[in-house]
């Protein structure tokens, strides 16, 4: 019987489907990088405000701004609104000498945005719980926190709507009260940096 040699046909690196399926991945991953990178770093659609030396720029999260130190600042507010709240000259380092801080508010007010940036802003180590300043039927499964219940190692922070604007500090409770708490809110965080 007669040995039957077949010869190896050699395909071209431009026929073989490993190299284009390698190649057509590889050009694919490029395409998406560059697009993230180019949407990503491309800051001249965004508005840019400045507010007493910091230069903020809108994002999807809110107002973003970093300090002379590194730190990020992220607002919901517009920081144009805040040259028209008062500065109260009341200062957070209270927060460092506390072991349990107290966010007390009424749920049937609107304080989820000023909730919100005070959590996001302000640099606190230790427990954090919400509370409720005065009983009700959505208070149920929270504790109770006024001013009275400030002490040693024990801080309380009441977010109150009321017709006048006030920011209160006495002791180890803050008191932040008025039409629009978010302003005020964002406004004091400020207030610690410039």
């Amino acid at each position: 019987m007669k040995d039957v040699r077949y010869a190896e046909k050699k395909i071209s690196l431009w026929k073989n489907k490993k190299f284009l399926t390698i190649l057509m991945g590889l050009f694919i991953i490029s395409i998406m990088v560059f697009s993230v990178l180019y949407y990503g770093l491309d800051t001249s659609g965004q508005a840019k405000v400045e507010y007493k030396g910091l230069e903020f720029i809108q994002t999807n999260q809110g107002w973003q701004t970093y300090t002379e130190e590194e730190k990020k600042i992220l607002l919901l507010s517009d920081p144009r609104d805040l040259e028209n709240v008062s500065s109260f000259g009341v200062s957070l380092d209270f927060l460092s000498a506390v072991g349990m801080l107290y966010l007390s508010f009424n749920p049937e007010e609107d304080v989820s945005g000023a909730l919100y940036d005070f959590q996001v802003n302000v640099e606190y180590s230790g427990g954090l719980v919400a509370a409720c300043y005065e009983e009700s039927e959505a208070c149920a499964d929270v504790p109770i926190k006024t001013c009275a219940d400030a002490g040693l190692g024990t801080g309380v922070i009441l977010f109150k709507e009321a017709n006048a604007s006030s920011v209160v500090l006495e002791g180890n409770c803050l008191t932040i009260e008025g039409e629009n708490l978010l302003l005020l809110t964002d406004r004091l965080i400020l207030d610690q940096y410039v």
